[in-house]
C-alpha cells in the first residue's frame, strides 16, 4: 500500500520463504483503528509469496506520529503457509525508520493511548482555545485544558511505569549484563582472583616482626632487643654484648649473623653484602612441629643399613628366602606354615577311607553293578531246585496225572467253554460231544460274518501292555497298508466281550508316515456309530513309517454287553500316514453286515465328544491293524 502522505512513514523490507510450500502470505494490519483528521486510515497490506520470496520495500504509517489517534500503536504481521496460520507478531515502525521482517523482534501489542480532543471552544482572555465540552467532561477529576503526564496514569498487573530514579539505574546496567553475585558471594575470600598487595592487608607487617622476633636467639656476646610498638612500625636490634673475644665491627657482625641465619622450612634469608641487609622473606611461614620432624613417614629420600644399628647383624642371622639350609632341629613350624593344613601324620594302617573312595566301593558291591555269572554253590540258602531245575524239588506243586483220557478232556473242555451272545453251548456227557450253536435271533447270521472277519486273535501282542484284542492276526496285514484322507475317520470292527475295559487303541502305519500333521485322535464306537470313549488330540506329534501309535482314552469304557463294536482313527495332515491292512473282497464286505470296515463323513475339527455320532458308515475294502487293551 501507500501510506498517507499527510502522516509520518517508515518502510519495512522482507525476504521469506518456505520450500515446498503451495503458497506464503504475511498480512500487515494496524493493532487499532487509527484516526487522522486530515487522511483515511492506513489500509492492510497483503504480501503474496512473490512478493516475498523477491523481496522489496514497503512504505506504512509510522507508529509514533502523534497526530494519530490513539498514540503508541503498533503493526501486527500474520505468516499464513497454505492458508495454515503459523505465527502473528507486533513491530513498531518509527517515523522515517526502515526494518526487515526477518530480522525485527517481536515487541508486545498495543492499542495506544487515544487522544481526547474536543470542540473547538470559545476565545479565552489569552486568545483561542480549545477543549472544553464535548463529549469529555474532566479529566482524572479535572476540567478546563488538562495535561495529563506518569503520575496520572496508573499501574497495570503486566505494565508498569519507572520513576526517574529506575530509569537512571536502568540506563547504567551494560550491555547483556548478568546479576549480581550475593553479597555473601562477593565477600567469600575462596571466589576472588588475581593477587593482593601485602600493604593492604592489615597487621600483617606486625605479625612477621613478632614471628622474626620470637624465632632469634641471642647467642653469647650477643643481645637481641625487639620494640614492639603493635602497629607493625616496630625494630630488632642485634647488637654485640662485649667480652670474650666478640667484636663491635657491624660488617663482621652482620656476616656472623649471615652465616648463622639459614631459610629453614618455610622461612628464607636473603644476605645482600653490598647493601649491608639480611633479608628474612615476609611470605615466610612456620616450620613444623618438632614432632611432624622426627616423625619417620615424612622423611624423605634413602638412609643406608650401616646408620641403624645392629640392622645388618639382625639380617644376616635370616635364612634366605630361596634354597634356604637349615641346621640341627627345626621347631615352632607348623603345616599351616607350609601350606599343608590338612595334613595329619597317621599310620597307613589308620588311615581314614575317603567319601569318594567310599562311594567307589559301595559301587563296587552292588550287585546291580556286578557283571559276569556267579556260581550257585557260592550263593548260600539257594533252594536244590534252583541248581537241580527238577519239578520234583519244587514244593507246594499239584498233583499232574499222567496223561488225560478223553473223558477228563471232555470235562476240562466243557467247563472252560463260557456260552456267548447267540450262542449256546450242549455238553452230552452220555454221547461224549460237545455242541456249540447259534441260538438264534438278532442277525445270527451277521454274528457270524463279523466273528470270522473281525475275530478275536489268540495271539495278543506283548508290544502294547495288556493287550487283550486285535482285528487281524498279525501274520496277515500287509506291509506297505493303505493310505488314510485328511480328516475322513476310518473304522474297524472289534469283537468285544461283556466286561471288557478299553483304556486304549493302538494302531500300527506301514512303510509311509504322516507329515504335516494337525489332528490325530481314536474313539471306540457301537455298532451305529456313536462315540463311547474318545482320546485327547495328539495334535502334531510325530507317526513315522513302521511304527506303533497308541491313542489312550480319556475315560476307560467297559464293555456292557457281548457284542460288534468300531475302533475309529483320524488324522488331518498335509500326507496323512499309511496304515498296516489287509484287502477284503468287495462283494463279500458289501453282502455281509455290520461292515468290518469303513469311514464316515469328513471330520477336520476337534475330536468329537462321547455321545455324538460318527454319521453313516460307508464301507470299504481294507481292513487295519487294531490292538484293544
Amino acid at each position: 500500500m501507500t501510506a498517507s502522505t499527510a502522516l509520518a512513514t517508515g518502510t519495512v523490507a522482507w525476504t521469506v520463504d518456505a520450500p515446498g510450500a503451495d503458497d506464503i502470505r504475511v498480512t500487515i494490519t494496524p493493532s487499532v483503528r487509527l484516526v487522522h483528521a486530515a487522511a483515511p486510515a492506513p489500509a492492510t497490506v497483503v504480501l503474496d509469496r512473490e512478493t516475498l520470496a523477491t523481496g522489496g520495500t514497503v512504505t506504512l504509517n509510522a507508529t509514533d506520529d502523534p497526530d494519530v489517534s490513539p498514540t503508541g500503536w503498533t503493526w501486527v504481521a500474520h505468516l499464513r503457509v497454505d492458508g495454515e496460520l503459523v505465527t502473528s507478531f507486533p513491530f513498531h515502525l518509527a517515523s522515517g525508520s526502515s526494518i526487515n521482517l526477518a530480522t525485527e523482534a517481536p515487541v508486545d501489542t498495543s492499542t495506544g493511548t487515544p487522544i481526547l480532543r474536543g470542540p473547538k471552544g470559545d476565545p479565552g482572555d489569552g486568545g483561542s482555545g480549545g477543549g472544553g465540552g464535548g463529549a469529555v467532561d474532566s479529566v482524572n477529576g479535572r476540567t478546563g485544558i488538562v495535561v495529563l503526564d506518569a503520575d496520572d496514569i496508573a499501574d497495570t498487573t503486566t505494565r508498569k511505569l519507572l520513576t526517574s530514579a529506575e530509569r537512571t539505574k536502568l540506563s547504567g546496567i551494560a550491555t547483556a549484563a548478568t546479576a549480581n553475585a550475593t553479597d555473601a558471594a562477593l565477600r567469600d575470600r575462596a571466589t576472588h582472583t588475581g593477587t593482593q598487595t601485602a600493604a593492604t592487608i592489615s597487621d600483617l607487617r606486625e605479625q612477621v616482626e613478632d614471628y622474626v622476633a620470637a624465632l632469634l636467639a641471642a647467642g653469647s656476646n650477643v643481645t637481641l632487643t625487639y620494640t614492639d610498638n603493635g602497629s607493625g612500625a616496630g625494630s630488632l636490634s642485634i647488637a654485640a654484648a662485649g667480652g670474650g673475644g666478640g667484636t663491635t665491627d657491624p660488617e663482621a657482625v652482620r656476616d656472623a649473623i649471615g652465616v648463622a641465619l639459614a631459610g629453614a622450612g618455610l622461612i628464607s634469608v636473603a644476605v645482600n653484602d653490598v647493601a649491608d641487609t639480611i633479608t628474612i622473606s615476609t611470605t615466610a611461614t612456620a616450620n613444623a612441629t618438632d614432632a611432624q620432624l622426627r616423625d619417620r613417614t615424612t622423611h624423605t629420600g634413602a638412609q643406608a643399613i650401616s646408620t641403624v644399628t645392629g640392622l645388618q647383624t639382625a639380617l644376616d642371622a635370616k635364612a634366605a628366602t630361596a634354597s634356604p639350609t637349615f641346621t640341627g632341629t627345626v621347631s615352632g613350624v607348623t603345616k599351616a606354615h607350609v601350606g599343608l593344613g590338612n595334613v595329619d601324620n597317621t599310620a597307613d594302617t589308620a588311615k581314614p577311607v575317603s567319601t569318594a573312595q567310599q562311594t567307589a566301593i559301595d559301587a563296587a558291591k552292588a550287585r546291580a553293578n556286578h557283571t559276569g555269572t556267579q556260581a550257585a554253590s557260592t550263593i548260600t540258602g539257594l533252594a536244590t531246585v534252583a541248581t537241580s531245575g527238577a519239578y520234583g524239588d519244587l514244593s507246594g506243586t499239584p498233583t499232574i496225572p499222567a496223561a488225560y483220557t478223553d473223558e477228563q478232556a471232555r470235562d476240562v473242555i466243557a467247563t472252560a467253554l463260557v456260552a456267548g451272545s447267540n450262542v449256546t453251548i450242549t455238553p452230552n456227557d452220555g454221547a461224549d460231544t460237545i455242541t456249540i450253536a447259534a441260538s438264534g435271533g438278532g442277525g445270527g447270521g451277521a454274528d457270524t460274518a463279523a466273528r470270522t472277519a473281525a475275530a478275536r486273535t489268540p495271539l495278543p501282542t506283548t508290544s502294547v501292555p495288556g493287550v487283550f484284542a486285535e482285528s487281524l492276526p498279525r501274520w496277515t496285514p500287509s506291509v506297505a497298508g493303505s493310505a488314510l484322507s485328511t480328516g475322513i475317520p476310518r473304522l474297524v470292527a472289534l469283537r468285544l466281550n461283556a466286561g471288557e475295559v478299553v483304556s486304549s487303541l493302538t494302531f500300527m502305519t506301514g512303510a509311509t508316515g504322516g507329515s504335516g500333521m494337525t489332528r490325530q485322535w481314536a474313539a471306540l464306537a457301537d455298532s451305529s456309530g456313536t462315540i463311547l470313549a474318545v482320546s485327547a488330540d495328539l495334535g502334531s506329534a510325530a507317526w513315522p513309517g513302521s511304527t506303533l501309535k497308541t491313542f489312550t482314552m480319556g475315560s476307560p469304557y467297559t464293555v456292557p454287553a457281548d457284542g460288534v463294536y468300531y475302533a475309529a482313527v483320524d488324522v488331518v495332515g498335509t500326507t496323512p500316514p499309511q496304515l498296516v491292512s489287509l484287502s477284503m473282497s468287495t462283494a463279500l464286505q458289501t453282502a455281509t453286515l455290520p461292515y468290518v470296515s469303513g469311514v464316515t463323513p469328513s471330520n477336520t475339527g476337534a475330536p468329537p465328544t462321547v455321545g455324538a455320532s460318527l454319521g453313516t458308515i460307508t464301507h470299504t475294502a481294507t481292513i487295519n491293524y487294531v490292538a484293544v487293551a
